[in-house]
This record gives C-alpha cells, structure tokens and sequence, in this order.
C-alpha cells in the first residue's frame, strides 16, 4: 500500500510533533515516534502493481495540477470571494476525533483547495489500470485528517483523548509540499514542493 500526503509549514509540523510525543508519552503507545512518522494528511490510499508506474502517475500529477496558481483558477469565482484567492493553500485544524478502534487524529476543516485537490489526484489515478484508490480514500468518501497516534488500546485512546482536552489548540495551517510513501514500516519515496503556498 502507498500513500499520497500532504506535508505542513514548519510552525505546523512543530504543533503536531508536540501532540504526537505528548500522546505517545502518556500513553506509552509510541508508533508514530519510533516509526518516525512525519505529521501529514493522506488524500490517497493506492495500490499499485509495478511502484514505477506509481511514480510517473504522482509525478505527472505534480506537474500538471500543483501550481497554486492553476488551483487557484480552477476554483469558482463564488469559491473566491468566501474563502479568498490568496488562502487556498492555507486551512484550519479545529478539533480532534477518533477513526475507532485504533485511530486518534486531528480533525481538518475541508475547503475547496483540499477537495479539489482530493478529486483530481483521484481521477489522474483512476485512469490507470494498474492503480487502486483505497475505498476510504475514493471521491465523496474521504474524511480529512491528521494522525496523531495509532494502534491505541481502548485505554490508550482514552487516555490520548483526555491529554487532548488539556493541550490541543486550533490552529491555522499551510499546505507546503506533497509526498508518495510506503506503509509498514514508513518510508518516504518522492516529494513535491508546492509553489507559493499559504502565501
């Protein structure tokens, strides 16, 4: 299995690093630390046949669709007065939830940005019969998130939860790269630096 991520601003990745080690800390749970798992939000889940074919498919996806500004453009003029033009690369982590039983994340505000770029990345994959797109990651069928600890005990969650409660703040964020990676164990293969994003 493989994913396909997006990566945050520096502040961003400092906020998240903090709430994955406090968790981990007192949870004893430490996947996402020993693993070295980067803070990020998976817009794909695929399967591929041949990891090269893969490869061109996400680079070609990066060439054509990741220029802000050609996001930018294909938004709806109505999409731009609410949100902004400036800010499409920009979203909020509001609140934290649970994908039961193992999953506890941060929860993302969905914008116009994400989800456009959710579908297109879908549709350039969806054209190639070697790929898959993971059911939970298919368009109309994808919960936005950041992960902040996984494999929990039932006791494990609650203890992430309540440590949660005394130290998780929303915050505003920044899209500034994408990347494909193998699961099991982790391990990054290609990133993308979007241009100009959150600016």
């Amino acid at each position: 299995m493989y994913l396909v991520s997006l990566y945050f601003d520096e502040n961003t990745n400092k906020i998240l690093e903090r709430y994955i080690s406090l968790i981990a800390k007192k949870t004893g749970n430490t996947f996402m630390t020993e693993n070295q798992v980067p803070p990020h939000m998976t817009i794909a889940a695929v399967e591929a046949r041949e990891e090269e074919i893969l490869k061109q498919a996400f680079w070609e996806f990066c060439t054509k669709y990741m220029n802000l500004n050609r996001f930018d453009k294909a938004i709806s003029e109505e999409s731009k007065m609410e949100q902004g033009s400036t800010q499409c690369g920009r979203f909020h982590i509001a609140s934290t939830g649970q994908l039961f039983p193992y999953v506890f994340f941060a929860s993302v505000v969905p914008t116009v940005y994400l989800q456009q770029m959710q579908q297109t990345l879908c549709e350039k994959m969806e054209k190639v019969d070697e790929l898959r797109i993971g059911k939970f990651y298919q368009q109309d069928n994808w919960l936005p998130h950041i992960t902040l600890a996984k494999t929990l005990s039932k006791e494990q969650m609650r203890v992430a939860f309540e440590t949660m409660q005394d130290h998780f703040v929303p915050i505003e964020a920044s899209v500034v790269s994408i990347g494909l990676s193998k699961v099991k164990p982790y391990k990054e293969i290609l990133r993308c630096n979007l241009e100009s994003s959150g600016k």
